[in-house]
């Protein structure tokens, strides 16, 4: 439908997934080090603190470091945008809310829609709310 469009995963939610797959003692060492990586200021550092992750952590949480590994054209998709959205984008938070409300807001009203444009209506006073 949008073939130009980029897939990209919520680092917020990617942490979080991290942090419960790892022993309590490595979880914040873990989260620093990848918090860190996720801040930085392009790609390929991104890439070269990606490899320095795997070589200290490889060994003791595989499966964790092949997650990261496997899915780093997603999780890195920020860099594709100018630095000052990198914040925004990271995480997808702000849209999953967004969709969120304009579910809310269709579905209360779901069989009272005449027309399509009174759908987008609803969706622009969502919007712009």
């Amino acid at each position: 439908m949008y073939p130009r469009a980029h897939w990209q995963l919520c680092t917020v939610h990617k942490l979080r997934s991290t942090a419960r797959r790892v022993r309590k003692g490595g979880e914040r060492a873990i989260g620093r080090e990848l918090k860190t990586l996720l801040r930085l200021s392009s790609r390929s550092e991104a890439l070269a603190a990606l490899e320095r992750f795997q070589e200290r952590w490889g060994d003791r949480y595989p499966q964790v470091v092949a997650g990261w590994l496997e899915h780093s054209t997603a999780i890195l998709r920020h860099f594709d945008y100018p630095e000052p959205s990198h914040p925004v984008i990271r995480s997808t938070n702000l849209l999953e809310r967004l969709i969120k409300e304009i579910k809310r807001s269709t579905k209360i009203r779901d069989h009272t829609f005449p027309t399509a444009d009174s759908v987008l209506k609803v969706i622009y006073f969502v919007v712009e709310r």
